[in-house]
């Protein structure tokens, strides 16, 4: 496993209900990097990679953090 991507085998949630310390850091990376994409940049859409949208919806990037 490359270590970028280290933290989304890591829990999620702590016992608080709020995301790990973590996670959170591995998360803003990743859209921090994937925001910053030439398409992203240009349209403010990105594919969202959740679960639901399988990465296959293209919509606001705003609308990715929500999901």
């Amino acid at each position: 496993m490359h270590r970028f991507r280290a933290w989304m085998d890591k829990e999620r949630f702590a016992s608080n209900s709020l995301l790990t310390t973590e996670y959170a850091a591995g998360l803003t990376e990743f859209m921090t990097l994937a925001g910053n994409q030439e398409s992203c940049l240009t349209t403010g859409m990105m594919f969202c990679p959740c679960p639901v949208c399988n990465n296959n919806n293209f919509i606001d990037k705003g609308l990715v953090w929500s999901h």
